[in-house]
C-alpha cells in the first residue's frame, strides 16, 4: 500500500516533507484527525525511506464526517488499518475524541498537526488541548472554506505563519 493509493484531502505533502525533514531522529509527532490515513502513511514512508526513528500518533474517532458518509465510505477503522498497517512500526492508533485523547497522552510531541472537525468550538478546544503538549503546532484549512478554523486559529495562534496552500503553523506556547 502506497499513500497514493489512499483516498484523502491532504494537499499539504510538501509543507509535511519540510517538516519530516525538520524534525530530528527520534522525534513524536501525532496528526490529528486522520481519514484514512494517506498523510499517516506518506509520513511513515519518508521516516522508512530516511531510516528516521520517528514515532507518529494518529488520533481520530474513526467515525467520520456527515460529507464522508454520504460519499458512502463506512468502516473507516477497518480501512484505516488495513492502509496503516505496512507502517506499525511507525504508527501509534488513538482512537477516541482528540481532546480526551490528548488528556490521557503524557507525551510531548516534537510536532502536532490539527486537521479534525472544523467548527469553531472543536478548532478551539483542539488548539488548547494539543498546543502546550507541541514545541511545533500546525493544522490545514485555514481558509474562507472553513471560517470555524479561520476564527479560532486568529484568536488563539496570532502569531501564526501561514505556509502552502491553506496550512498554518506556530511553535510559539
Amino acid at each position: 500500500m502506497n499513500y497514493k493509493d489512499i483516498p484523502s484531502y491532504c494537499d499539504y505533502h510538501e509543507f509535511y516533507r519540510n517538516a519530516f525533514n525538520a524534525l530530528p531522529d527520534g522525534a513524536v509527532m501525532a496528526e490529528v484527525g486522520v481519514y484514512l490515513g494517506h498523510s499517516v502513511v506518506f509520513m511513515a514512508e519518508l521516516a522508512k525511506e530516511s531510516g528516521k526513528n520517528i514515532t507518529i500518533y494518529a488520533v481520530d474517532t474513526f467515525e467520520g464526517s456527515e460529507e464522508h458518509k454520504r460519499k458512502g465510505i463506512t468502516n473507516f477503522l477497518e480501512q484505516y488499518k488495513r492502509n496503516v498497517k505496512p507502517y506499525e512500526k511507525y504508527v501509534v492508533t488513538c482512537i477516541g475524541k482528540s481532546t480526551e485523547v490528548a488528556k490521557t497522552l503524557k507525551v510531548n510531541f516534537d510536532f502536532v498537526f490539527l486537521d479534525a472537525a472544523h467548527d469553531y468550538e472543536s478548532v478551539k478546544a483542539d488548539i488548547e488541548a494539543w498546543g502546550p503538549k507541541a514545541k511545533i503546532l500546525a493544522g490545514h484549512d485555514y481558509n474562507k472554506m472553513w471560517p470555524g478554523v479561520v476564527k479560532a486559529v486568529d484568536e488563539l495562534v496570532p502569531d501564526r505563519i501561514l505556509t502552502s496552500k491553506s496550512v498554518w503553523l506556530s511553535n510559539v506556547w
